[in-house]
């Protein structure tokens, strides 16, 4: 099999990603503002209800599938056997989260006023497993995804304006989101198919693959717990509204944390692949890359978003939510250990088989997270979850990075330490320029753009004058080819 070029599949992943959050940023503002803080608070609480049953169904298959698939990728009747055999156990297990689903809204008085909400946004569960998004990563082949991303997202877009018209127009909301949803899913099912088959098998060596699937599943569930358990816990004890305030901050956090994740989640399957073969010089090269890769975006990402909180927050979504930018600042800083956390955990303990280790760092994290927000969200409400949120993504880091055996070795710590220092310095010069910006335009809309536009042009300088290694190879690659 031809190996892509893994710079072009993270611009793609980075692209198709945007596009995804183009959509939301798009409607989310205008249905936001017709629907109201309340419907908004309902409809997010009841998605993470659903999201609970949407991991029961999954599992770990996604993230096992990528890395054993990716292994077998250059044997196609040892692929066909090993995706049909994974699809099946995705099918049995669906079938299970539907049956809890049912039980659990026949047993809860609390949740019947939920009931239609809760049963349009079931269908999402169906849609997550015929999807089978995990068999497009294997092949990396995110070109597809790409373009059809664009298309899906288009019609999301008319739709919504053309349906969601008033504050009665909840379920229309929910039904289009779960629509978007089943789209992407068939259309990916019809693609997939043509590149291997994937079937329903009788035997399906359940209890090979089980061991290692249900290791990462505990994982998700861990991951859930700390990350999504917020909104549920903060419906529980507060109300709609401040689920409401919340649920806006959180949506920007996960842009932007997605965003980034994008870029280095390309790296994955790559890295599988190298340690299959036992090619571990390039499996070093590569992983440090990434490192230096991602050093460079994180925190401009991370100081860019705590710097404009409140524009941001106010143009998307209004004066009605300009609460939610506290929240939000917190949620800046988790972005920081949640994605150098997602660079050992996901890209080196998963790939290297070390996922009990990050098992036991997300179930720590969950545990820590749930039992602050009881007092946190009984006292600071929204700005208590994103606290919890914060300090949960700060131990998935830090037990990560002491625990990850032999990571330093795949790193050129040198070459990491610099591109920090470069990143360190141009994010002082964005602090600067906000507050210069500020200072002079009184517009939050006007402010807002210069301040973006300005401070990736000053941050692009910085490293030009610090002639950052990997900016420069970047551009010479591209001016070659040019």
């Amino acid at each position: 099999m031809k190996q892509k070029s893994v710079e072009k599949n993270a611009i793609l992943n980075a692209i198709r990603t945007i596009l995804n959050l183009i959509g939301p940023l798009v409607t989310y503002p205008y249905v936001s503002r017709i629907l109201g803080v309340n419907h908004i608070g309902s409809i997010n609480y009841t998605n993470s209800i659903i999201q609970y049953f949407i991991l029961i169904s999954g599992l770990g298959i996604s993230t096992y599938g990528i890395r054993e698939g990716a292994k077998r990728r250059n044997n196609q009747i040892k692929l066909n056997l090993y995706l049909s055999e994974c699809f099946t156990i995705n099918v049995i297990f669906t079938a299970v989260s539907y049956a809890f689903l049912i039980i659990l809204l026949f047993t809860f008085e609390s949740l019947e006023k939920y009931q239609i909400l809760l049963f349009i946004q079931s269908f999402l569960i169906f849609f997550n497993t015929i999807g089978i998004e995990w068999v497009n990563t294997i092949f990396e082949d995110y070109l597809y995804i790409t373009i059809r991303t664009i298309f899906v997202q288009i019609i999301n877009i008319c739709l919504t304006f053309l349906f969601v018209r008033s504050s009665q127009d909840l379920y229309q909301y929910a039904m289009l989101s779960v629509m978007t949803s089943g789209i992407i899913s068939v259309s990916n099912w019809i693609y997939c198919k043509k590149k291997c088959t994937i079937r329903i098998r009788k035997k399906c060596n359940c209890k090979k693959h089980l061991k290692p699937i249900m290791i990462f599943f505990a994982n998700k569930v861990a991951v859930t717990l700390y990350v999504g358990a917020d909104t549920t816990m903060l419906g529980i004890m507060t109300n709609d509204y401040h689920v409401g305030l919340y649920s806006v901050s959180v949506r920007i956090y996960s842009i932007i944390k997605t965003l980034l994740a994008a870029i280095y989640t390309v790296f994955i399957p790559r890295l599988s692949y190298y340690i299959g073969v036992g090619k571990y010089e390039n499996f070093k090269q590569l992983y440090s890359r990434m490192i230096s890769i991602m050093t460079l975006l994180i925190l401009p990402s991370a100081v860019g978003l705590i710097v404009i909180s409140r524009n941001i927050i106010f143009l998307l979504f209004g004066r009605l939510y300009l609460e939610a930018s506290k929240s939000l600042i917190f949620l800046s800083l988790a972005i920081i250990f949640a994605i150098y956390g997602g660079l050992i955990s996901s890209a080196y303990n998963i790939v290297c088989g070390l996922e009990k280790e990050t098992l036991k760092a997300t179930t720590l994290a969950a545990i820590v997270n749930i039992i602050l927000n009881i007092f946190f969200i009984s006292q600071y409400y929204e700005i208590g979850a994103a606290v919890t949120t914060m300090i949960a993504e700060l131990i998935m880091f830090l037990f990560c990075f002491i625990k990850a055996e032999g990571m330093l070795r795949c790193i050129d710590i040198k070459e990491v330490g610099i591109n920090l220092l470069h990143s360190i310095l141009g994010c002082i010069v964005v602090i600067i320029v906000n507050r210069v910006v500020v200072s002079i335009i009184e517009s939050i809309f006007f402010s807002a753009v210069v301040i973006i536009l300005t401070s990736v042009v000053v941050y692009f300088i910085i490293l030009c004058l610090m002639k950052n290694k990997v900016l420069l190879e970047y551009l010479i690659s591209k001016k070659g080819k040019i």
